[in-house]
C-alpha cells in the first residue's frame, strides 16, 4: 500500500514538475502533498513505526533530512517548523523526535561550531538542568526522560562525539 502512495506522490511529483519551471524533488512535492513539514515528518515518523512501511519510511527521512541539510535549517527553526517548541515533556512524546535526533547529530557534525542540543531550548525555558534531573525522578517522565537520553547519547556515539568534545 505504501508504494502505490509513494507512486502517486511521484507522479504528482513528475505532474507539478512539467508545470513549474523550477526543479523539484520529491521532498518538495511531499511538502506540497502534506501542506506542512509538521504533517510530513509525522507521516514519515508513523511510517518508521510499521514494518510494511519501515524500510521506505527510513529513505524518506534520509531524504528529509538532506532536504533541511541544503536548506541548512537551524535546530531550534526546525523544531518551531515541527511544532515541538511547546513544553518539555509534549516534545519527547513526539513519533518524530528520533528523526529530529538524527537531524541535530548531522546538523553539528556539519557545523563544527554548533553544539546544539535537544535538551537545550527545554533547559532554558523549563528550568536550567535542574529540569532535566527533575524530569528523570519524576515518575511522570523518568521513562521517558531516560528513553530521550539514551538516544542522545548512541546518536553522538554514532556521530563520534565524546564528553570531552
Amino acid at each position: 500500500m505504501l508504494a502505490e502512495k509513494l507512486q502517486m506522490l511521484q507522479d504528482y511529483v513528475e505532474f507539478i514538475h512539467g508545470k513549474m519551471t523550477s526543479d523539484i524533488t520529491l521532498v518538495k512535492g511531499l511538502k506540497i502533498a502534506f501542506s506542512s513539514q509538521k504533517k510530513m515528518t509525522s507521516f514519515v515518523a508513523n511510517a518508521k513505526l510499521n514494518s510494511d512501511t519501515k524500510s521506505a519510511a527510513e529513505i524518506l527521512e534520509k531524504l528529509l533530512i538532506g532536504e533541511w541539510l541544503h536548506e541548512d535549517v537551524q535546530p531550534r527553526n526546525l523544531l518551531m517548523l515541527l511544532g515541538m517548541d511547546g513544553r518539555f515533556p509534549e516534545a519527547l512524546v513526539s513519533p518524530m523526535l528520533d528523526t529530529v535526533i538524527k537531524y541535530i547529530a548531522v546538523f553539528n557534525l556539519k557545523h563544527e561550531v554548533s553544539e546544539f542540543s535537544l535538551l537545550a531550548p527545554f533547559r532554558k525555558r523549563d528550568g536550567g538542568d535542574e529540569a532535566v534531573v527533575d524530569a528523570l525522578f519524576d515518575r511522570g517522565h523518568r521513562d521517558l526522560m531516560r528513553v530521550v537520553l539514551k538516544r542522545c547519547k548512541a546518536s553522538c556515539c554514532r556521530t563520534g562525539w565524546t564528553t570531552e568534545n
